[in-house]
């Protein structure tokens, strides 16, 4: 039988042998976050609501798909060298993150987490590569004003 250390601190507490770090990230969005007072924080500021698509759930899927290519490009990899991807948003059954990353040959892994979908995506990512299944993952989330409404 083998014991492994116990890598939980209390209740809700965890600690990482091997903590991961965050290599790159990519933030893509809408003209009214942009005209926000961090604006010149985002990479990429649409000001067509439906980021040339044709319905909202589209231009949800398109945003997130442009997202996680700049990450990716920031990165200096091609998304073929992730491990995993940990994505959500707030379409049924997570079908903007489907559409968004079907093409990547990347193993995916949709949440439903809503409001929580980014931490638990990153809280996922960053256990699968303390755990040694992983040694590069993306955490994706997106959230189109029209689409969750």
């Amino acid at each position: 039988m083998v014991f492994l250390k116990n890598k939980r601190l209390g209740r809700q507490t965890v600690a990482f042998t091997n903590p991961p770090s965050i290599a790159a990230g990519s933030c893509v969005v809408g003209q009214k976050e942009g005209e926000g007072p961090i604006g010149h924080c985002f990479d990429k500021i649409c000001l067509d609501a439906y980021f040339g698509e044709s319905s909202w759930e589209k231009a949800e899927s398109s945003m997130l798909k442009e997202c996680f290519e700049l990450c990716c490009d920031k990165l200096g990899i091609p998304p073929r060298e992730l491990d995993m991807i940990f994505s959500g948003d707030l379409l049924n059954q997570c079908v903007g993150s489907v559409f968004a990353l079907k093409n990547t040959g990347v193993r995916h892994f949709g949440l439903y987490g809503a409001c929580s979908t980014m931490g638990e995506a990153m809280t996922l990512g960053t256990m699968a590569i303390d755990g040694g299944f992983a040694e590069r993952v993306c955490a994706v989330t997106s959230s189109h004003f029209c689409s969750s409404e």
